[in-house]
């Protein structure tokens, strides 16, 4: 459960965890009291605190008659913003108390609303991407929200906005756009969209940029949204931001939008910063197409393989990656390679299909991918339900 739990926390997923204690009888005072001797071994002083730094919220059941108010108020702590697991923990008697049904009213037991950017500060980011000559978006898991995708893709189109992905964990900005600017991990050198960028929008974002790697010129105006912009259980944690707002991406975005409504827009500039960004845009995949063409060695390299994947597995599909990346420089930029032409083709919305990486073969529901290396240098690879299916 432990590396289950730091994902959640971290993943901003409201996720509720119930978990049962050690009866605190053991005379029979009460029904549910202690009856196995495990119940003496499990028995701790503080099993809350066990998982404390990873929950936006723990509690404990005391007595049953209360046990729907504490829950709820765990369900707004997990679906209100930076959302989160909960934990809560019950003992046996408590458990096993005899109580009335209690009827609430659940209109009263909502999450605290989206914020919202002050007018100042639809104002001001407004007038700054207006002025920009290449303004930038930088997001991570902004996706969570697939409504606040459509209102990026809106502000993109609108004003030919670049959209760079860092250590993104959503499917953020669709990848065939011609403003999307790539994704970055860790290593991959200094990203050209970052550096020329003079206007910087961070919108839901934990890693922005590792400054060893890539990092904003000297001078730009950088703009954080973010529903946890100070990252508050993060013990270190900065980035050269002159304006930061605890906002809603979707709302912050949305009232971007109404904002550029009232002004008069350089249509022709726009155009022109269209054009820019789609022939980078290009050159980036005409690069990785390259990597993906099979070598007269025969050699399988990871963008050939993931190539093979993007032909042969079905177009509407989300992928999970299970895949430990070394921290080398050399073999750093494949991995990052791996992922990015895994995603660079999918739409904007798709359903969940899983596809998880083993030592020597894959799964993907009821086919795999087999891929088998000979002595003799010759490598086969193939998508289906059997090996008969593989290619030469």
């Amino acid at each position: 459960m432990g590396g289950a739990i730091h994902n959640v926390y971290k993943g901003r997923q409201p996720v509720v965890i119930f978990a049962g204690s050690s009866p605190f009888t053991l005379e029979q005072e009460l029904k549910g009291s202690r009856n196995e001797f495990i119940q003496w071994i499990q028995d701790v002083h503080d099993q809350r605190g066990i998982v404390r730094g990873y929950t936006n919220y723990t509690n404990e059941f005391r007595t049953g008659k209360n046990i729907k108010q504490v829950t709820h108020r765990a369900l707004q702590f997990a679906t209100s913003d930076p959302k989160g697991p909960v934990y809560l923990v019950g003992p046996r008697e408590v458990m096993e108390e005899d109580v009335n049904p209690l009827p609430l009213d659940m209109s009263v037991w909502t999450p605290v609303n989206p914020c919202a950017l002050p007018p100042s500060g639809v104002k001001d980011i407004v007038n700054s991407l207006l002025t920009a000559k290449h303004p930038l978006v930088v997001t991570s898991y902004l996706g969570k929200n697939p409504k606040a995708v459509n209102r990026l893709v809106e502000l993109a189109d609108r004003l030919a906005i670049a959209v760079h992905e860092s250590c993104p964990s959503a499917m953020n900005f669709p990848a065939s756009h011609p403003a999307h600017q790539g994704c970055q991990w860790n290593g991959g050198g200094q990203s050209p969209a970052l550096a020329e960028a003079d206007v910087i929008l961070v919108i839901d974002s934990d890693v922005p940029w590792i400054p060893k790697e890539s990092k904003p010129m000297k001078g730009a105006k950088i703009f954080h949204l973010d529903v946890d912009p100070l990252k508050e259980q993060m013990p270190l944690f900065y980035i050269p931001a002159q304006n930061r707002y605890k906002t809603d991406a979707e709302t912050a975005l949305t009232q971007i939008l109404e904002g550029l409504e009232e002004k008069q827009i350089d249509t022709e500039g726009v155009k022109k910063r269209l054009d820019y960004l789609n022939q980078r845009h290009q050159q980036r995949i005409q690069r990785l197409d390259k990597t993906e063409v099979i070598p007269s060695s025969g050699n399988i390299s990871t963008p050939v393989l993931m190539g093979i994947f993007r032909k042969v597995i079905p177009k509407r599909s989300i992928f999970m990656i299970e895949v430990i990346i070394s921290y080398d420089g050399k073999y750093l930029i494949t991995g990052n390679y791996s992922v990015w032409i895994l995603f660079r083709s999918l739409p904007l919305r798709s359903p969940w299909t899983s596809l998880r990486f083993w030592s020597r073969q894959s799964r993907l529901g009821s086919r795999s991918l087999y891929w088998r290396s000979s002595s003799s240098q010759r490598h086969e690879w193939g998508f289906g339900r059997d090996r008969s299916n593989c290619l030469r």
